[in-house]
């Protein structure tokens, strides 16, 4: 499977946001990421970086 970690990056360091990311979605920059049990977080963020090879989601406000 190819599920991701979703992280905020933050002046402080990162903050885990939620494991077994499947989707995310872009809209009026709100994120919209969504894991494998139907868990739904909706964030005013931005996408920092997409590490596939460690599948990890980097967001940054």
């Amino acid at each position: 499977m190819c599920e991701s970690k979703l992280f905020m990056e933050r002046k402080g360091g990162r903050e885990k946001l939620m494991d077994e990311v499947i989707l995310i979605q872009v809209k009026n920059g709100v994120i919209r990421a969504v894991n494998l049990t139907g868990e739904e977080k909706l964030l005013n963020a931005k996408i920092k970086e997409i590490d596939f090879d460690r599948h990890q989601i980097i967001l940054m406000e």
